[in-house]
């Protein structure tokens, strides 16, 4: 009886120690918005993930070169997505047109972003970053994030509001709590609201709590006194 009960109480220490969780996939929708196409700089707005558990704060931002600092502008809210506004225009996509558009995503968690989703409106080349420390300056300084890359539609995108998917935009699987996506940088046709994105979140490894790892000892070394008064019987 003593036996099996060391061998419960150690066998639960050390699941106990061990566990950890699975990453699980979350998404957040943009669409369904009816804000107005213009507002004040530097507004944000808030987005909750399905399902429920990890939230995000997006803003926008615009900049007149690649070596010019980015300065805040307004994000709106609309059926396809989000967009921008800024001092050049009253488009309110994001785009490169004169200026280049940018949107944040700052999240409530580190995830590893895997999907964006657009709605074109032109061409829909973008230019993305990831990362945890957000520095901001210039895009040709990273803004202190990772540079992801260029995505290109290619001849996929013609202007008439379809959906642009771009998928495993994060091959090394980075995790971050910053996305920043902008409309390509080097080109001057890309018009896009921001409809969804897509990623995965792995909680913190469960770590065992003190009295945890006593219990494990006490229950290893007990079964070890059991078994040796067993063996001299």
């Amino acid at each position: 009886m003593l036996k099996n009960t060391l061998l419960a109480g150690a066998a639960v220490a050390v699941l106990a120690f061990a566990s950890s969780a699975h990453a699980a996939a979350y998404s957040w929708s943009f669409t369904g918005g009816n804000s107005n196409d213009n507002g004040s700089a530097g507004n944000t707005r808030n987005f909750a993930s399905s399902p429920a558990g990890i939230s995000l704060t997006a803003s926008a931002f615009y900049a007149t070169s690649s070596s010019s600092n980015i300065q805040a502008a307004y994000l709106g809210h609309y059926s396809p997505g989000l967009g921008v506004t800024n001092t050049w225009n009253e488009d309110h996509y994001v785009d490169n047109g004169g200026r280049i558009d940018l949107v944040l995503f700052q999240f409530s968690q580190a995830i590893d972003i895997d999907s964006i989703i657009l709605t074109s409106y032109g061409d829909a080349d973008i230019k993305v970053w990831f990362g945890s420390n957000f520095a901001g300056g210039t895009i040709n300084g990273d803004f202190g994030l990772t540079d992801l890359g260029s995505f290109s539609c290619n001849s996929s995108c013609n202007g008439n509001g379809e959906v642009q998917t771009y998928s495993n935009v994060n091959p090394l699987n980075m995790t971050g709590t910053y996305l920043l996506i902008a409309a390509d940088p080097s080109g001057d046709n890309d018009e896009f609201k921001i409809r969804g994105l897509a990623a995965s979140y792995s909680p913190p490894t469960t770590v065992a709590e003190p009295g945890t790892l006593a219990l494990l000892g006490l229950g290893l070394a007990g079964l070890g006194a059991a078994t040796r008064r067993k063996r001299s019987a």
